[in-house]
């Protein structure tokens, strides 16, 4: 059934929504100039009984967001007419939107509107959304474009101009020799229907001053209204392309921290666009991987298009050449455009991953919350200790709000004071840290996280109820190796609840899956701070241990140097900081521990 969980995350914003039933059955495909209205407008208390019973067999719902409401309706057409949906009544016939039509392979063409599409090598414009103004438009072009309007079979039998030469609205191909003008004219045309109309315009607002100024101010405001019709009928339509090319469209993003990107793809047939949906692509570090994906899918038989217009180029290097080679042979296009109306494309698959991406979080954040019994879930906070024999411990706060994690809100905790590894207190002091001393005027979170298992939740619950911080707490650890018959023995983290007995095991796409990026940025985070604290520490130790090197010294080197290597780089600057003897002493000293660090592997630059 149809509920507000379902429709909330939808924009407020002009495109075409799906229903569908149990088993991807499309119960009702619908368009609206604002999909989170016209959606809520479902849970309404006042609904027929057809749509009533429509509702209760509703088990998703999904949407294609386009630029305004023109799109919407011929996107609307396209897919009731592909998908015959069972509660949409109207559409489902083979009318369809009107057309004008032009044959430019004869030598004068002339306009018609038709309401079908057919291969016969002709070109049509539209469709258009608006039924009466196209037939304006079609006779407020016969006016401003002095092509002919009779039938072929009237132009061959013809042996003097008729009426519309003699009130200046056709060239009267059928007496004279006018193939150049007339062709003028016709380009002028086609170009307008392409989207070209600055010419179109800049002549009727010629013709309008003239009008005015030989003080004919009827004729004057006719064409004023002309103008007026033309705005409104040819709007741009992103949707559709008026070349009827058969165009596929690839918005492609990395997902971050994980081999794979998103693909964003609008599927347009015979210029409309006939759907669109995301997918995954996986085991791909980079653009080129990605893109030679896609290229290897059409390569195995995916239906080739005209056009593939995608936002990265071809990967370079042998693959390009390997790839340009099957390009040529089926005749495809591959553009990455920068403006114009494929661009428009591009744009418009981008934000449909952005709407995608969103309604994922916001679907995996929801039933995160529902699983762990929260009202609400908008921030969470995670938080690690890290520390080795008591040395150097810090305690770090990853922030992940609103569906993404939050770098600038991030916190460490130098904890001193602790002579060796005691986890539980280091953590303790880190939460009174964050919710009594000068970070309590912070926005809270609506569940804290721990890196631990059962011992370190329940001393942190203690300790909130100490500090009477009443927030909702949990924690993440490393679970037991579980095997299948089978199968290869693999470990599962585990969620540790307050109240709950056995911990819950973190397997395949859960939305659990949040907690564990959590918790492994907080555990990166007090990693890496607490090994530069750690190899700082050690070598300002044995720095003391020089002959010379007191901390007044030391202090005096951190002031003047950002690290060891400037140290080594600045000799001259050395000594006039510390001496020449000293100096000498620092010089060998770091020259050593470099040589040490480079058969580790790692920076003695800290």
């Amino acid at each position: 059934m149809l509920t507000l969980s379902m429709i909330e995350h939808i924009p407020d914003a002009p495109g075409v929504y799906t229903m569908y039933a149990s088993g991807d059955t499309i119960l009702y495909v619908g368009k609206a100039k604002s999909l989170n209205k016209r959606l809520r407008s479902y849970l309404a208390s006042d609904l027929s009984i057809k749509i009533s019973r429509m509702v209760a067999l509703v088990e998703r719902v999904e949407y294609v967001q386009v630029f305004n409401e023109n799109e919407a309706f011929i996107l609307e057409n396209t897919l009731i007419k592909q998908h015959q949906p069972r509660y949409n009544t109207l559409l489902r016939d083979d009318k369809t939107y009107p057309f004008i039509r032009i044959d430019l392979r004869h030598p004068y063409p002339r306009m018609s509107v038709v309401r079908k599409v057919r291969p016969d090598g002709a070109r049509y414009f539209g469709p258009f959304v608006h039924g009466s103004s196209v037939f304006r438009l079609f006779r407020l072009l016969e006016h401003i474009y002095k092509l002919r309007s009779c039938s072929d079979s009237e132009l061959k039998r013809r042996k003097r101009p008729c009426i519309e030469y003699e009130i200046g609205n056709c060239l009267a191909p059928c007496v004279y020799d006018v193939h150049q003008p007339y062709q003028a004219e016709l380009q002028e045309l086609v170009d307008f229907f392409r989207g070209k109309s600055k010419p179109t315009v800049a002549r009727m607002e010629r013709q309008m001053k003239e009008a005015a100024a030989k003080l004919d101010f009827e004729r004057a405001a006719e064409i004023r209204d002309r103008l007026a019709t033309i705005h409104k009928v040819i709007d741009a339509q992103t949707v559709l392309d008026t070349s009827g090319e058969n165009v596929d469209v690839y918005y492609l993003e990395a997902v971050p921290g994980r081999d794979r990107y998103l693909a964003s793809v609008l599927v347009l047939r015979d210029g409309k666009l006939s759907g669109s949906y995301v997918k995954r692509i996986h085991s791909c570090e980079d653009e080129s991987q990605a893109t030679a994906t896609i290229m290897r899918e059409y390569m195995a038989g995916l239906n080739p298009p005209d056009l593939l217009v995608c936002n990265l180029p071809l990967p370079t290097g042998e693959e390009e050449v390997f790839f340009r080679d099957f390009l040529q042979q089926q005749r495809i296009e591959y553009r990455v455009p920068q403006r114009g109306r494929k661009r428009k494309y591009l744009e418009l698959a981008r934000v449909n991953l952005e709407r995608h991406r969103d309604k994922q979080v916001h679907r995996e954040a929801e039933e995160l919350a529902s699983r762990l019994g929260l009202e609400k879930l908008q921030r969470m906070e995670c938080y690690d200790i890290s520390a080795f024999q008591g040395s150097y411990p810090v305690g770090a706060m990853s922030v992940w709000e609103d569906g993404e994690m939050v770098p600038a809100a991030y916190r460490l905790f130098k904890l001193e004071g602790f002579a060796q590894n005691d986890d539980y207190r280091m953590l303790c002091e880190t939460l009174r840290r964050r919710f009594t001393g000068s970070l309590a005027s912070e926005t809270w979170p609506d569940l804290i996280v721990l890196d631990g298992g059962a011992a370190q939740l329940n001393m942190a619950q203690q300790a909130l109820e100490e500090y009477q911080v009443s927030l909702p707490l949990i924690s993440i650890a490393k679970g037991r190796s579980l095997k299948r018959r089978g199968e290869e023995s693999r470990e599962y983290d585990e969620i540790h609840v307050p109240g709950r007995k056995n911990p819950i095991a973190i397997r395949g796409r859960s939305a659990y899956r949040i907690i564990q990026q959590l918790r492994d940025e907080a555990h990166r985070f007090s990693i890496t701070t607490h090994s530069r604290g750690r190899d700082r520490e050690s070598v300002t130790s044995n720095l003391l241990s020089l002959p010379g090197v007191g901390p007044e010294t030391v202090k005096k080197l951190f002031r003047e140097f950002s690290s060891y290597a400037e140290m080594q780089q600045e000799q001259e600057r050395l000594e006039q900081v510390v001496g020449s003897k000293v100096a000498q002493r620092l010089q060998k000293y770091l020259t050593q521990i470099d040589g040490e660090s480079k058969e580790t592997g790692c920076s003695a630059d800290k």
